[in-house]
């Protein structure tokens, strides 16, 4: 599910039905958790299962190698993140930070409880249970979590929803073609959130690190690309007026393209 650029830029929480609402963090409330915190918690709704089973948890590589090719196909992280009580909770918390709501997972019922903690009439402490995130709404779940932090999904086909062995045998397919083409990504310091906050403080007219705390991750990013395209765009205009324009190449519109597809 692609999020319209109005509502990622919005301050107002995101509805997701049968489920609650994803907060808009602000940089602030990523600082109370701090940003190492934030950035492991949005790699693990990102990850997939075979780097989690082999690298980040290794003491689940020989159960990982142990599946067939059916049971990989249909594996997701919601499998991992329910199968233990430590992983449980630590998704629990995850989901909590991002959500307007509490979670908690109900072993009962093996989903993800969203609710709100209430008062019933009498004054006891009861609960408003709002939605559930289950393996067949996870990745959505995830997927929206992660637009919000200007990141993208790696895969958000879930293997779950497809319905016939035909699909199936084409999705393994994909999959074995996406593993032997894989290419590691390499970190780029440039990109991480600390020194974006500093890029943006230190190029921005009116934003310092008095004020930008207040700001969403996800305007802190646009923010961002819209100085980049801004001094894309003072550039050629400099180059116009002192060289002109004779082939009438330069976009004069160049400022207010929409970033969200010209980045």
């Amino acid at each position: 599910m692609k999020l319209d650029y109005y509502d990622l830029i919005s301050p107002a929480p995101f509805a997701i039905q049968d489920v609650g609402s994803i907060r808009p963090l602000t940089l602030r409330d990523v600082s109370g958790l701090t940003g190492r915190v934030y950035s492991t918690y949005l790699a693990l709704l990102n990850i997939s299962p075979e780097k989690y089973c082999t690298e980040v948890n290794e003491s689940l590589k020989p159960w990982y190698e142990h599946l067939n090719e059916e049971q990989l196909s249909c594996l997701t992280m919601y499998d991992i993140a329910a199968s233990s009580t430590a992983l449980q909770q630590s998704f629990s918390a995850i989901f909590d930070f991002f959500f307007e709501e509490r979670v908690l997972y109900d072993t009962s019922k093996d989903t993800f409880v969203v609710f709100r903690p209430l008062k019933d009439a009498e004054g006891r402490d009861s609960i408003h249970i709002t939605g559930t995130i289950h393996k067949g709404n996870y990745l959505e779940v995830c997927d929206i979590i992660l637009q919000f932090g200007h990141m993208d999904t790696k895969d958000t086909v879930d293997p779950a929803r497809v319905k016939n062995k035909k699909g199936l045998a084409r999705y393994q397919e994909m999959q074995k073609r996406k593993k032997k083409n894989r290419i590691r990504p390499k970190a780029n310091a440039d990109l991480e959130l600390a020194n974006i906050i500093s890029a943006v403080c230190a190029m921005h007219n009116s934003i310092n690190y008095t004020n930008v705390w207040d700001m969403t991750v996800y305007q802190l990013w646009d923010t961002f690309a819209r100085l980049r395209n801004n001094e894309i765009y003072a550039s050629g205009r400099t180059s116009v007026s002192v060289w002109g324009d004779k082939e009438n190449k330069f976009d004069y519109n160049l400022w207010f393209k929409n970033i969200t597809t010209t980045n």
